[in-house]
C-alpha cells in the first residue's frame, strides 16, 4: 500500500532508474511522475507504471494537479550527476512555480551548492532535504540503500516526514546527520566516499605485492571471500582481483576524481597521506584510461607504476 502521495523523480541514470523501479514494484507512492533530459531513458519505467513528463514544466504541472491532498507526503526527488546539474534543476523547478513541496536530492553534491539549493527552495515556499545515498544500482532496486540525510532547521519537519513516508522504504537505513544544517549530509557522503576510494588504492597495492612475490593477483579473491564477504568492499576487491573495470558498473573515474578533489579541499590542512596518494593515482588513471571506466581502474595506474619501478606485473 502506498505510504507517500505523489512522487516526482528527476534523473533516469542507472541509480535513478533502479530507485524508481523499487518505488513502483513496492507500490510506495500513489503516483510516480518521472522526467529525464533524454526522454527515451524513461521508456522502461513508463512500461512499469510511471507517468512520464515531456518537460520539467509538464512535470511541475502534473505533479501539482495529481499529488495527494496530504501535500506534506508528496515530494520531488532528484538523482542527478554533480553540483551543476542538481542546482540547475532546482532553479528550474522553483522558477516554474513549484511550491509547498519537499525537494529531496539523492546525488553526491558539495556543501556550497547544497546550501544554495536549500535557499532557492526556502525562498520559493518549498523545503529542501539533502539525502545522498551509498550503494550501487542493485541495492537501490532491492531497497537496500543507505541514506544520509540533513536539512536546515526550517525544513526539519519535512525531513522527518520524508523519513516516515518514503525514505525508510527506499533504503535499509536512514541516518540523520543534521536537522539544522542542510550541508552536513553532503559533507558526510563525500568524506566517507574516501573510505571507498582509498580501499581501491589499498586493494591495488595488495594485488601488486602479491604479483611481485610470484602469487596470482586473482588469489586476492580468497581473502575477499573469507573476510569481507557481503560488504561493499568485497565488490571492489573482487573487481580489482579480476581486473574488471568495465563501464557502467559503478561510479566512473571522472566522478571519483571530482569527489576526491572536493574531499581534499574539505580536509583543509589535515595530514592525509593516503588521500594524497589516492587523488594522485585516481587522477592519473583518468588521464590514461579516460573518464568512463569504473573507478576501480585506479588499480591499472598502481600496476603501471609498479612495473615502471622494475617489479613484475
Amino acid at each position: 500500500m502506498a505510504t507517500a502521495g505523489c512522487i516526482g523523480f528527476i534523473g533516469m541514470g542507472s541509480m535513478g532508474m533502479a530507485m524508481v523501479k523499487h518505488l513502483l514494484a513496492e507500490s510506495l507512492a500513489e503516483e510516480v511522475i518521472v522526467w529525464n533530459r533524454s526522454l527515451e531513458k524513461c521508456d522502461e519505467v513508463r512500461n512499469l507504471g510511471a507517468s512520464v513528463a515531456s518537460s520539467l514544466h509538464d512535470l511541475v504541472s502534473a505533479f501539482v494537479s495529481k499529488r495527494s491532498d496530504a501535500i506534506a507526503s508528496s515530494s520531488v526527488h532528484l538523482m542527478l550527476t554533480g553540483d551543476e546539474a542538481t542546482l540547475s534543476v532546482v532553479k528550474e523547478l522553483t522558477n516554474l512555480g513549484l511550491t509547498d513541496t519537499s525537494i529531496i536530492s539523492h546525488a553526491s553534491t558539495s556543501p556550497e551548492p547544497t546550501k544554495e539549493c536549500a535557499e532557492l527552495c526556502e525562498n520559493s515556499g518549498n523545503t529542501f532535504v539533502c539525502a545522498p545515498v551509498t550503494g550501487r544500482p542493485p541495492a537501490a532496486l532491492s531497497g537496500q540503500l543507505i541514506i544520509w540525510a540533513s536539512s536546515n532547521s526550517t525544513s526539519a519537519s519535512a525531513l522527518r516526514l520524508a523519513e516516515a513516508n518514503v525514505l525508510k522504504n527506499m533504503g535499509r537505513s536512514v541516518h540523520t546527520i543534521s536537522d539544522s544544517d542542510v550541508t552536513k549530509a553532503s559533507a558526510y557522503k563525500l568524506i566517507t566516499n574516501f573510505l571507498l576510494y582509498a580501499s581501491g588504492e589499498m586493494f591495488a597495492e595488495t594485488a601488486v605485492m602479491l604479483e611481485s612475490n610470484g602469487i596470482e593477483r586473482s588469489s586476492l579473491q580468497f581473502f575477499m571471500d573469507e573476510l569481507v564477504q557481503g560488504s561493499i568492499f568485497h565488490q571492489y576487491g573482487t573487481r580489482i582481483a579480476k581486473e574488471d573495470y568495465s563501464e557502467g558498473s559503478g561510479a566512473p573515474l571522472r566522478i571519483a576524481v571530482k569527489d576526491l578533489h572536493l574531499i581534499k579541499q574539505m580536509a583543509g590542512g589535515a595530514f592525509t597521506p593516503s588521500l594524497d596518494a589516492t587523488v594522485r593515482n585516481m587522477s592519473e588513471a583518468q588521464n590514461r584510461e579516460g573518464g568512463n571506466l569504473d573507478w576501480c581502474a585506479i588499480a591499472q595506474e598502481v600496476k603501471r607504476q609498479s612495473s615502471e619501478e622494475g617489479n613484475p606485473s
